[in-house]
């Protein structure tokens, strides 16, 4: 045979080989559960994981009858744990009217379920209002967001679902938004005739580097107290400053407050903030080296 005539047929071979690796695609959810509407669609137009951008595809239409799809080869940057991750997401305006609810849930134990305490975006902690829909074109279009991933994340493929649908709690499916209510990662139809769609990823969680990310009880630096109720106080516990930078992080991942400062000890008014629960990040020029949960009076 022909050298070059071999040579063409086998960079054929290879590319495509190559293509379909990249594009290869689940629609089995298992060992996850299932999360299915009677009638699904292409409702997002993309999603972006840290600046990294993964475009969905074109807008569908009702009647498509898409499967649910497990992207099990999109490759989005790899994500430390105890950091935070930028999340962006962009929604068709679509010609269903109920459609108007998202989630995002990451499964940090690998313990194949999707716990409500591993959903980390949602309509109620971004937006706060319906996605885009005929019914309400004004809606936004686009979440911008962040959540933090807990320092005791399992590391490795970590599963990622994606979904947007209907309240399929009310008897009024079509009602308008509504704050209080949460998708679940196991939703199923109970008319068979709803819309919304659903997606699976990878996110790659990796260990942080060498003591980057280290709980603040094992580290020289000390803050009190826990719980606080109007000011914090960190210290070195020694005789020069090991930070230079300290960070409130909401557990959506929203930095709430943060503070640059090379003193030993420094004190930061946290009155203004809400009760609950959030992280404390140091750093040392721009890399965290210790975080720990507040609990804000």
């Amino acid at each position: 045979m022909n050298k070059n005539l071999l040579y063409k047929m086998l960079n054929i071979f290879l590319f495509t080989s190559f293509t379909a690796s990249l594009t290869a695609q689940i629609s089995d959810p298992a060992p996850y559960c299932a999360h299915t509407y009677g009638s699904m669609y292409i409702m997002m137009e993309d999603l972006s994981v840290n600046d990294f951008q993964y475009s969905i595809g074109a807008a569908g239409n009702l009647g498509d009858g898409i499967d649910f799809t497990y992207y099990n080869n999109v490759e989005f940057p790899e994500v430390p744990a105890g950091s935070s991750v930028d999340i962006d997401i962009n929604f068709y305006q679509v010609n269903d009217v109920g459609a108007i609810y998202f989630a995002l849930w990451v499964d940090f134990n690998q313990n194949d379920i999707f716990e409500d305490s591993e959903r980390v975006l949602e309509n109620s902690n971004t937006i706060m209002d319906g996605v885009i829909s005929n019914a309400d074109p004004d809606a936004p279009s686009n979440v911008n967001s962040a959540f933090l991933v807990p320092l005791d994340a399992e590391l490795g493929p970590t599963r990622m679902r994606l979904a947007r649908g209907t309240n399929v709690l009310g008897n009024d499916f079509f009602a308008p938004y509504d704050n209080n209510f949460s998708m679940t990662a196991c939703t199923v139809d109970p008319t068979g005739f709803l819309q919304g769609n659903v997606y699976d990823f990878d996110l790659i969680i990796i260990d942080t580097p060498d003591n980057i990310g280290e709980s603040i009880d094992e580290s020289p630096i000390k803050f009190y107290p826990n719980p606080a109720s109007s000011e914090l106080t960190i210290t070195t516990g020694g005789d020069q400053s090991l930070y230079n930078e300290i960070k409130i992080v909401s557990m959506e991942g929203k930095v709430v407050l943060e503070q640059q400062t090379n003193a030993l000890s420094t004190s930061i008014n946290i009155q203004n903030l809400e009760a609950g629960l959030y992280y404390i990040q140091i750093f040392k020029d721009s890399q965290i080296i210790a975080s720990e949960q507040l609990i804000k009076n």
